[in-house]
């Protein structure tokens, strides 16, 4: 957090002029909203100090680059080793065998009650193969 002592020492910058200040710096100058948003909100876990004074928003030079120094710092990555198992069959599959096994069944019921045997291949309509009368 910026200090209004610290204000004496460093000249305090609003945020439409720090995004001028990150322009030169970079050369493509961030959107005051950009600004604003690492305030209030922060940007890899870090926010960009600044002090509300009058209802104006200030951050300092010194805090900017604080700022990038700790963001830049929180972005470098880590090397993590990650052991893959085998997992066992989708829960979806088994629920699938069992729907199959229960429309089988169905089936079967259907020609004893019916007494007709109708033979269904998949892709094809229901045809009967044995009809007995």
């Amino acid at each position: 957090m910026i200090r209004f002592q610290d204000l004496s020492e460093e000249k305090p910058l609003t945020l439409p002029a720090a995004a001028i200040f990150l322009g030169n710096i970079t050369g493509q100058k961030p959107h005051v909203a950009t600004i604003w948003r690492w305030c209030l909100k922060g940007c890899h876990g870090v926010k960009l100090e600044s002090i509300c004074i009058g209802g104006k928003r200030f951050v300092t030079r010194s805090a900017i680059e604080r700022f990038v120094e700790d963001s830049t710092n929180r972005q470098t990555p880590t090397t993590t080793t990650v052991t893959i198992t085998p997992q066992a069959a989708p829960h979806v599959m088994r629920h699938n065998e069992r729907r199959k096994a229960e429309i089988e069944a169905a089936r079967r019921k259907l020609d004893e009650l019916t007494g007709v045997n109708v033979n269904r291949s998949r892709g094809a309509g229901p045809e009967t193969a044995n009809q007995s009368a």
